[in-house]
């Protein structure tokens, strides 16, 4: 049994939407941050494609499953159309702005 949004629910039920998943499904996590429900999907079984557009979570995230043959990893987000979410560019442009600030250079951020 796994608790998950701290209800007890059998091992393959991994949300609060009763989606059950079975051995050989394929699941798409979109957003998939470090694993954390990538890693029940592919416990029950499945062969997971996991999004993540941070590249600070997509290392972490891409590291944590490089072995794993059921996960493949895409450093991009998922959107309903392809588009560039400005938000993104402005997160990313004060990000670089602050790391600078700190005394580090050359570093280069992208959203893809």
């Amino acid at each position: 049994m796994i608790n998950f949004f701290n209800k007890k629910t059998p091992k393959n039920n991994i949300n609060q939407f009763n989606i059950i998943i079975k051995k050989g499904d394929i699941c798409i996590d979109a957003g998939a941050n470090v694993g954390n429900i990538t890693a029940q999907m592919i416990d029950c079984g499945a062969k997971v494609y996991a999004f993540e557009p941070n590249p600070f979570a997509f290392a972490k995230l891409e590291q944590r499953f490089i072995s794993n043959k059921n996960v493949v990893c895409f450093n991009k987000g998922v959107y309903s159309r392809q588009d560039k979410i400005p938000e993104l560019k402005q997160r990313t442009d004060l990000l670089k702005k602050r790391i600078q600030q700190m005394g580090i250079q050359n570093i280069d951020l992208n959203w893809i």
